[in-house]
């Protein structure tokens, strides 16, 4: 009987190595998930970053041409009231 005991109880311990090679095996590989996404998230961080300061600046440098723009619009409707002005002054005075 002790020695049909010990057979058995070898036979698990193959068993026993394997399951614990398995448990270390997902530990570790949940590790290396937990690593991956974590870089993958530092990452996503930094883009988000780059992103958002590009934005800013792209939307300064749009709001100052829009500015540039209205102020020439203005200079130009100015000139063409002169310009109708000075037309209809020589169309009078033709008449």
């Amino acid at each position: 009987m002790d020695i049909e005991l010990i057979k058995e109880l070898s036979n698990l311990g193959g068993l026993f190595i394997g399951l614990l090679g398995a448990g270390y095996y997902i530990k570790w590989l949940s590790q290396q998930h937990r690593d991956e996404r974590q870089q993958l998230l530092e990452h996503d961080r930094e883009n988000d970053n780059a992103l958002r300061a590009l934005f800013e600046k792209t939307h300064t440098e749009y709001m100052n041409s829009q500015t540039r723009l209205n102020e020439t619009l203005g200079a130009i409707n100015i000139t063409i009231s002169e310009l109708r002005n000075e037309i209809k002054f020589h169309a009078d005075r033709g008449k």
